[in-house]
C-alpha cells in the first residue's frame, strides 16, 4: 500500500506535467489557428495566379498577423475572465447560496467550526469564514478564493447532518489541502485560459456570420469571392480552435482530478486518520442526494467541489473529479466495494399520511392532537371491526395457541382448503389440532377479509413469544408457492417472525437504476386492486409520486406472476431511502379510488415485509383519501 506521502509526490508530479501540457495545448492552437489561416489566404494567393516566390514573403507576413492576432484574442479573452473571476470566496460562497455558520444556532454548526479551527492547527493554515449551504441535502464541501488569506470552506446541510464527526474532519481536511496548496488559484487560472481559448471560436463564428452577410448583399461588385473567402477563413480557425479547446478542456479535468487526489493525501495527513475521508466518501455513494448542489452557479464553480455538484453531467475523461470508487480505494484498499447506504426505520404512520389519513405528530398524545378526533381515523376503523367479533373469539387470539390456532385457520379458509384434507395427506397436523381448527375455519368463514386480517394482525403480534417448533405454522413448509396474495403475505409475516427473513444487499442508490422492475410491479400493483379503466389512473398517481419519468403503464395481459416475484426480488437490493419512497407509491395507487381493496391490503403489507420494513396495518374496505401536500 502506498502512503499517503506518496501519493502526494505521484500527484505533484502529475499536475506538473498536466499544466505544462495546457500551456502547450494553448501555444499550439494559437499557431495552428494561425497557420491555418494563412492556408486560406494562400489558397486565395494561388486561385489568382501568383507565383510561389511572390507568395512567401505575404505568406509569411500574413502568418506573423495572423499569430498576433489570435496571442491578442487568447490573452484578452483570459484576462477578461480572470478579472471576473477575481473575486473574494466570501462572494463566491454567497453566490452558491450559502450563509455565515451560526455555531450558537445549533450542534451541527457548532461542531463544524470547531472542527475547522482544529484543521487550521494542523495545517498550519489561517482559519478561513465557514459558510454553510443549507438549501442543499446533498453531502459536499468546497473552498474558495484567491489566496489563503481570503478564502472561504462551505459545507452543504447534508454534509453536517449526515456525516460523523470523523467522516466530516476528513472532508474539512481534504479542503485545506485546496487551500494549502494553491489550488484555487490553479483551477481559476485554467478557467480563464480556457475561455482564452474559447475567444477563438468566437471569433471564427463571427468570421463566419459577417463572411455570410457580405454574400446576401449581391449588389456589390467582387463581393461573393471575398464573402467565400472569409467564411472559409473562419471554417478553418474554429476548426483548429475547437480542437484545442477540447484538448485544453481534457487537460483540466485531468488536472483537477490529479489535485483532488492530492487533497485526499493530504486530508490523510491532516487527520492522521485515512478511514475518516474513506467514509465520509462511502456515506456519500450510499447517500439519497448524493453530492448535488443546487445552485445554478455550481456548474461554473464545480472545480471548487469535493465531489461533482452538478449530476455527473461529464463522465470518463471530462469528469472534473475522480471516480468516487477509485478515491475510496485509495484510501482504504480493503473496502469491500458498498456505499454506506442511510437507514430508514419507515412507520405506518408515512403510509397513513400518503393516503391522506389523519395521524398525530411524533410524540404527541391522541387527546392533545385533537379532542374531537382523539383516536386515530385508521384505529377507529379497526376498533369498529374488531368490535363486530364474537367476544370469545377475542379472548381466543389473545392466548399463544389460540392465536396459533386461528393464523392456520385463517390461512386454510384463504386458500380453500382444508384441515381433513390436509390431516388425510401426511400433514404435521396433529389429531388436536385437526379438531380444534376444522370448527375455527367454519366459524371464520362467516366473518369478512376486513376481520379476518385484523385477527390475524392481532394474532402475530402474539406469535413473537411462542417458540416455533411445536406452532401448526409448519404449514408453511407444505404449502407451495402460489399468487395467492393472502398467502404470499402470511409466508413473508411468518418469516419475519421466524427470523428467517434475509434482505439482499443494498445494490442500488437510485430507483432509476431499477426502473424496469419498478415499472412492472408498480403496473402489477395497480391491476390487482383496480378495474382495468381505473389502474391506468391510479399507475400515473404512483409515478408522480415516486418521480420515474418515462414509464410506462403495463397491460393485465403483461402481467406475470413470476415476474413480479422477480421484480420485487431486484427491488429489494435498493437502498433504503427508494425503498420507502416504492412503498409511499403504493399507497399514493391505492388512493386513487379512496377506498383498500382487499389484494391491496395483502400486497402493500407484503412488500413492506419483503423489503424490509414493518408492514402498515390497512385493513380492507377502509375508506382513505389522496394526500394534499
Amino acid at each position: 500500500m502506498k502512503q499517503f506521502n506518496d501519493h502526494q509526490d505521484i500527484a505533484f508530479a502529475q499536475s506538473a506535467k498536466l499544466v505544462l501540457l495546457l500551456a502547450v495545448a494553448i501555444i499550439g492552437t494559437v499557431l495552428l489557428s494561425s497557420l491555418a489561416a494563412t492556408y486560406v489566404v494562400a489558397v486565395y494567393l494561388y486561385s489568382q495566379g501568383l507565383e510561389p516566390h511572390q507568395c512567401w514573403p505575404v505568406l509569411e507576413g500574413a502568418y506573423g498577423f495572423f499569430c498576433v492576432i489570435f496571442g491578442s484574442i487568447v490573452s484578452i479573452g483570459t484576462i477578461y475572465k480572470l478579472m471576473q473571476l477575481k473575486e473574494g470566496g466570501a462572494v463566491i460562497a454567497l453566490g452558491l447560496g450559502g450563509r455565515l455558520a451560526e455555531p450558537e444556532s445549533s450542534k451541527e454548526e457548532r461542531q463544524l467550526t470547531n472542527i475547522v479551527e482544529e484543521m487550521a492547527i494542523a495545517s498550519g493554515v489561517h482559519c478561513p469564514d465557514v459558510y454553510i449551504l443549507s438549501n442543499d441535502e446533498g453531502i459536499n464541501a468546497f473552498a474558495a478564493g484567491y489566496h489563503k488569506n481570503e478564502a472561504v470552506i462551505g459545507v452543504t446541510q447534508g454534509a453536517i447532518q449526515k456525516l460523523t464527526r470523523d467522516q466530516l474532519q476528513g472532508v474539512v481536511a481534504h479542503e485545506y489541502s485546496h487551500i494549502l496548496n494553491g489550488d484555487m488559484a490553479i483551477n481559476l487560472r485554467m478557467v480563464g485560459w480556457l475561455h482564452g481559448i474559447l475567444c477563438i471560436t468566437l471569433f471564427a463564428k463571427w468570421m463566419i456570420r459577417k463572411g455570410q452577410q457580405i454574400l446576401c448583399c449581391r449588389h456589390r461588385r467582387g463581393a461573393i469571392g471575398l464573402a467565400f473567402g472569409i467564411i472559409l477563413l473562419g471554417m478553418a480557425v474554429w476548426l483548429v480552435g475547437f480542437i484545442g479547446a477540447a484538448f485544453a478542456l481534457l487537460i483540466k479535468s485531468a488536472t483537477n482530478r490529479q489535485r483532488e487526489y492530492l487533497a485526499d493525501a493530504f486530508a490523510v495527513q491532516f487527520t492522521r486518520h485515512p478511514l475518516a475521508l474513506a467514509n465520509a466518501f462511502k456515506r456519500l455513494g450510499g447517500h439519497a442526494s448524493g453530492s448535488r448542489v443546487r445552485s445554478a452557479a455550481a456548474f461554473e464553480a464545480s472545480h471548487f467541489f469535493l465531489s461533482d455538484a452538478c449530476g455527473s453531467q461529464w463522465t470518463g475523461l471530462l469528469a472534473s473529479h475522480p471516480p468516487l470508487a477509485q478515491r475510496i480505494a485509495r484510501l482504504d484498499p480493503s473496502w469491500d466495494g458498498m456505499p454506506v447506504y442511510e437507514e430508514v426505520d419507515m412507520e405506518s404512520r408515512e403510509i397513513d399520511q400518503a393516503l391522506g389519513m389523519q395521524v398525530a405528530p411524533v410524540g404527541a398524545d391522541a387527546s392533545e392532537f385533537d379532542e374531537q378526533v382523539s383516536d386515530l381515523e385508521h384505529d377507529s376503523y379497526r376498533q369498529e371491526i374488531l368490535g363486530e367479533l364474537p367476544e370469545e373469539i377475542t379472548q381466543i387470539v389473545a392466548l399463544p395457541q389460540g392465536a396459533e390456532l386461528i393464523v392456520a385457520a385463517v390461512w386454510l379458509n384463504e386458500l380453500g382448503d382444508t384441515t381433513s384434507d390436509r390431516a388425510g395427506n401426511g400433514s404435521r397436523l396433529n389429531e388436536t389440532q385437526v379438531a380444534n381448527t376444522a370448527p375455527m375455519q367454519q366459524l371464520l368463514a362467516q366473518f369478512s377479509a376486513a376481520q379476518r386480517l385484523a385477527l390475524i394482525d392481532l394474532a402475530l403480534d402474539v406469535l413473537p413469544s411462542q417458540p416455533m417448533e411445536n406452532s401448526a405454522l409448519p404449514l408453511l413448509e407444505e404449502l407451495k408457492p402460489n399468487s395467492h396474495y393472502f398467502d404470499w403475505m402470511l409466508r413473508a409475516a411468518v418469516q419475519r417472525i421466524r427470523g428467517e427473513q434475509e434482505m439482499p444487499s443494498a445494490l442500488y442508490a437510485k430507483i432509476e437504476k431499477v426502473g424496469k422492475a419498478a415499472e412492472y410491479a408498480l403496473s402489477y400493483f395497480c391491476h390487482a386492486g383496480n378495474s382495468d379503466s381505473m389502474a391506468g389512473f391510479a399507475f400515473q398517481r404512483g409515478i408522480a409520486t415516486l418521480g420515474l419519468e418515462h414509464a410506462e403503464f403495463l397491460g393485465a395481459e403483461q402481467m406475470d406472476w413470476e415476474q413480479f416475484e422477480a421484480s420485487v426480488e431486484l427491488l429489494s437490493q435498493l437502498a433504503p431511502v427508494p425503498k420507502r419512497n416504492l412503498l409511499l407509491a403504493m399507497a399514493a395507487t391505492i388512493a386513487a379510488d379512496n377506498e383498500v381493496a382487499e389484494d391491496e391490503a395483502y400486497l402493500l403489507r407484503s412488500l413492506c415485509l419483503r423489503l424490509g420494513f414493518a408492514p402498515t396495518r390497512l385493513l380492507v374496505g377502509q375508506s382513505v383519501a389522496p394526500c394534499v401536500c
